[in-house]
């Protein structure tokens, strides 16, 4: 199987370009650094 510089995003059913794919693991990271965030404050609290 050849690498294309798209690949095929099962769980959206979308055509993920490379740029689309970056933004989309930034947004799972915030995401994660919010949650994280959350459980930090509610400890302290």
């Amino acid at each position: 199987m050849k690498r294309r510089p798209w690949m095929r995003c099962d769980v959206c059913g979308l055509d993920v370009s490379r740029n689309g794919l970056v933004r989309f693991k930034n947004a799972i990271v915030a995401l994660v650094d919010r949650r994280l965030e959350a459980n930090r404050k509610r400890a302290t609290a």
